[in-house]
């Protein structure tokens, strides 16, 4: 009888730990943090669980708390910002992902960051002084990674096209404006020759 309950002792023992491992894992990594902060695979373990079982408002915590200890990767700033622009929705959380972005550049010397930053600005341009903010980003990033061995060239590419779209814009207005002029000086003749 002994060994029997003993036996279901570790039977249930074993159950309790099994639920333990499969729903509160990442407990057992804010545990262990909070008693060594400095484990960096522990912070990275547990970024991965985290995005594996899709909890966003702790995983956003996980992150902030591994970047204020140490400087993150370019795949855990790339994810992190991806991650945060999904779930952007108004002008507050753009600036808040502006935000982010500023600390990922600072972090972290990366064209890819800085194409992700370009492209994300791109998609405000159409707010108030958008074109001048979007054109600041390119320059900074031109600066820092322009010369990159074999990604600068992404970056230059991305501003050229953005400038050409720009100027295609520009051009069609003028010539949209030159259209309705000439259109308007038509009417006004065809008008004037009714008259007459």
């Amino acid at each position: 009888m002994n060994c029997n309950y003993v036996c279901k002792e570790s039977v249930l023992m074993n159950s309790y730990l099994s639920y333990f491992s499969k729903h509160c894992n990442h407990m057992i990594f804010f545990l262990y943090l909070s008693i060594n902060a400095f484990d960096y695979n522990c912070h990275v373990d547990l970024i991965k669980l985290l995005q594996q079982e899709g909890k966003l408002h702790r995983l956003r915590k996980a992150r902030q708390k591994m970047s204020e200890l140490f400087p993150l990767t370019e795949e855990i700033w790339l994810d992190w910002l991806k991650d945060e622009i999904r779930l952007t929705e108004d002008e507050s959380d753009r600036e808040k992902v502006y935000e982010l972005f500023e600390r990922a550049v600072k972090d972290y010397v990366c064209p890819e960051i800085w194409l992700e930053y370009v492209q994300y600005s791109i998609g405000g341009m159409g707010a108030q002084g958008g074109i001048e903010r979007v054109r600041s980003i390119f320059e900074r990033a031109l600066t820092a990674v322009g010369l990159h061995m074999t990604k600068g060239a992404s970056i230059w590419e991305a501003y050229r096209e953005f400038e050409i779209v720009i100027l295609s814009t520009v051009q069609g207005r003028e010539n949209g404006c030159q259209k309705n002029l000439d259109y308007d000086c038509k009417i006004a003749k065809f008008g004037r020759n009714k008259i007459n």
